[in-house]
């Protein structure tokens, strides 16, 4: 992106934005498809934070929700997946570790889908 002087937007999955590349010319970054597992959203944004960047990064995630905020949407099981995988981490690895496992369980599959409560 930084070989490209005029280049305003580069549109990537979170996955594929967290691994090797340096965004700091970036100073925004949005994020549409939540993973379940929120480290690899950490490193994707982490790759606007690089040595070099002179400016102020704001990150914003835009997710789907429903007018009835009792029933929750997959996303928003997600995020609450991915909070209790930090919580884990950060139990485990203590606050510097950020990781949540690499599969996901049957228990995380039934939050997922509504089956079962998170927690």
């Amino acid at each position: 992106m930084q070989a490209v002087a005029d280049a305003r937007v580069l549109l990537a999955s979170t996955k594929a934005a967290g691994m090797g590349l340096n965004v700091t010319c970036a100073c925004r970054a949005i994020i549409l498809d939540v993973w379940w597992n929120g480290a690899f959203e950490d490193q994707a944004v982490d790759r606007c934070h690089r040595l070099g960047q002179t400016r102020e990064v704001h990150v914003s995630k835009l997710i789907m929700t429903r007018r009835d905020p009792s029933k929750e949407t997959v996303e928003q099981r997600i995020m609450v997946m991915q909070d209790h995988k930090r919580e884990i981490a950060e139990a485990a690895l203590g606050s510097e570790g950020t990781s949540g496992g690499a599969r996901l369980s049957l228990n995380d599959l039934r939050v997922l889908f509504g089956i079962r409560r998170a927690g």
